[in-house]
């Protein structure tokens, strides 16, 4: 697995920011080199998230990325709807998704090839922008949470690994660290839709988060291996 497809599996981590009004903007970072841009805007008054990330430059090492991400929630962080704007080396799509919790199923819409369907989701299930926000928001406890992983059902195992004080570009923050890692509920290969989902529900992957004690996501590492990325706070505005 190399860097260049693990690149936007990053992006997953910031979606996690859920203070009213807050806009965050974050530098990505592989090999101590910056490769691309990352915005963040969200606000839990009206219930969403949006995120957006740019490559600085396509290359062999990060391809051409310009990607839109929109997850609209309930007051229990379930999900309502999942916006995802894909432009991408060779990819250019539009899907959408629309969660039914009560009759426990969700439906896509997909640009590319005009397909429409259905699949059955558990009660609980969240995409994954949707259970960062939980986490950030002081909600989620360590344990087992259903992730929708392109219609493919997913567990995450939450854990909290302690405290520690980080420094970054802001200053030095003492923030509580936490992990994810994912493991498939069915043997099924799950589709492609963009490289954030695809790169980052993998079984040998561990998202690494710290948070600040006013709840801003200071920075997230992802270690697949021997190759890992990292995301690093540059501004933020409240």
């Amino acid at each position: 697995m190399s860097c260049k497809n693990l690149a936007c599996a990053i992006l997953f981590c910031i979606c996690a920011v859920l203070l009213p009004g807050l806009s965050l903007e974050y530098d990505i970072r592989s090999l101590g080199l910056k490769i691309a841009d990352l915005s963040l805007n969200c606000s839990v008054a009206d219930g969403y998230i949006e995120a957006s990330a740019e490559s600085e430059e396509s290359s062999a090492f990060f391809p051409s990325l310009d990607n839109q991400y929109r997850s609209e929630f309930d007051e229990n962080f379930l999900p309502r709807k999942y916006l995802r704007k894909i432009k991408q080396t060779k990819l250019s799509d539009q899907v959408e998704v629309s969660y039914f919790h009560f009759a426990h199923y969700a439906k896509v819409n997909q640009q590319n090839g005009k397909r429409s369907f259905s699949y059955a989701v558990a009660d609980s299930t969240r995409d994954i922008f949707s259970l960062l926000a939980m986490l950030i928001g002081g909600r989620a406890k360590p344990g087992e949470y259903s992730v929708d992983g392109n219609g493919q059902l997913w567990t995450a195992y939450l854990s909290k690994e302690g405290r520690e004080r980080i420094r970054t570009n802001l200053g030095r923050f003492s923030c509580t660290k936490y992990a994810l890692r994912f493991k498939p509920q069915s043997p099924d290969k799950m589709p492609y839709v963009d490289m954030v989902t695809h790169n980052l529900l993998k079984e040998d992957c561990k998202l690494t988060l710290w948070i600040s004690e006013d709840l801003i996501p200071l920075k997230a590492v992802v270690n697949r291996g021997l190759i890992s990325m990292s995301w690093e706070i540059r501004d933020y505005q409240n």
